[in-house]
C-alpha cells in the first residue's frame, strides 16, 4: 500500500459488515507529516506513537475500535517499521490505547533495531 489508512478507510467500511472486523497494517511512514518521513522512512519512536495514536483516534471517530496491536516482524524495503492494529465494530473492553501503543512501539524499536 502507497497510502494512508485514513484516506481508504470510509470505502473499507462500506464493505464491512455491522459486527466486522478489520486487521490494518499501518505504515507510518504514509501516515506522519511529510517532514518526518526522511526519504520515506520513519524511524523516531515518538512519531511512531504519535501515528498510531492519531490513527486509532480516527477510527473511533469512525466507530471502530482498537482490540489489539502488534509491529509486523517483516520491516519494509527501506527498513521501515510497520504495525498491525485489529479492530471492531464494537468496543469489547476498555483497552489502554496508550499503554499498548508504548509497550508495542518499544518492543519494536528492542526488537528490529
Amino acid at each position: 500500500s502507497f497510502i494512508s489508512v485514513i484516506k481508504v478507510i470510509d470505502n473499507m467500511l462500506k464493505m464491512l459488515k455491522s459486527n466486522g472486523e478489520l486487521v490494518i497494517l499501518i505504515k507510518p511512514q504514509f501516515e506522519a507529516e511529510p517532514k518526518f518521513a526522511k526519504k520515506g522512512v520513519v524511524r523516531d519512536k515518538q512519531v511512531h506513537k504519535r501515528v498510531l495514536l492519531d490513527v486509532i483516534h480516527q477510527l473511533e471517530k469512525k466507530k471502530l475500535y482498537l482490540s489489539g496491536l502488534t509491529y509486523s516482524p517483516i520491516m519494509g524495503p527501506k527498513g521501515n517499521m510497520e504495525f498491525l492494529a485489529y479492530f471492531k465494530r464494537s468496543a469489547q473492553k476498555e483497552i489502554d490505547v496508550q499503554k499498548n501503543i508504548e509497550n508495542v512501539v518499544n518492543q519494536a524499536h528492542k526488537e528490529l533495531e
